[in-house]
């Protein structure tokens, strides 16, 4: 896979990431097993990293604008 170029590509990722992000949070707040809970935090925190990695390229292409419209993406 190429990678990402323009602003739509990258605000894919970005929303896929999220939901991602989303679906782990959900799956380690109802964990119960101690030894599995922290593997998915290893893995929350691995996600909200490339979350804001990804966050700080979408700026980047926005010409350093913080805020990013998503909603032609959504």
């Amino acid at each position: 896979m190429l990678a990402p170029k323009d602003l739509a590509e990258w605000s894919c990722i970005y929303i896929k990431y999220l939901q991602i992000f989303k679906k782990l949070e959900m799956a380690y707040n109802q964990m119960v097993h101690p030894q599995k809970r922290t593997d998915m935090k290893k893995a929350l925190e691995a996600c909200c990293g490339r979350i804001l990695e990804v966050r700080h390229w979408l700026v980047k292409l926005n010409r350093g604008l913080d805020f990013v419209n998503l909603d032609d993406i959504l």
